[in-house]
């Protein structure tokens, strides 16, 4: 299963925290490689829509960029 950590700012320090969730085998990158291989072959629906897809490439650009400015950036 994929680990996912949360880092933030708390009364002005850095904290990181573990996000810990249920098993789940649909998630994660195994998971995703195995349904784009069955979704070429015409096996499988896509786990997510082409918009959702985009959506989350938008959240990812932006989260870069507010990373790499220090400021809040407007997702359209």
């Amino acid at each position: 299963m994929d680990d996912c950590e949360l880092y933030v700012q708390e009364n002005g320090r850095s904290v990181n925290r573990s996000i810990i969730t249920e098993p789940n085998e649909d998630m994660g990158r195994i998971r995703a490689a195995q349904n784009f291989v069955l979704t070429v072959e015409d096996e499988e629906e896509p786990l997510n829509t082409p918009d959702q897809a985009l959506s989350l490439m938008k959240i990812i650009d932006a989260t870069y960029e507010s990373a790499s400015t220090g400021q809040p950036i407007a997702i359209s």
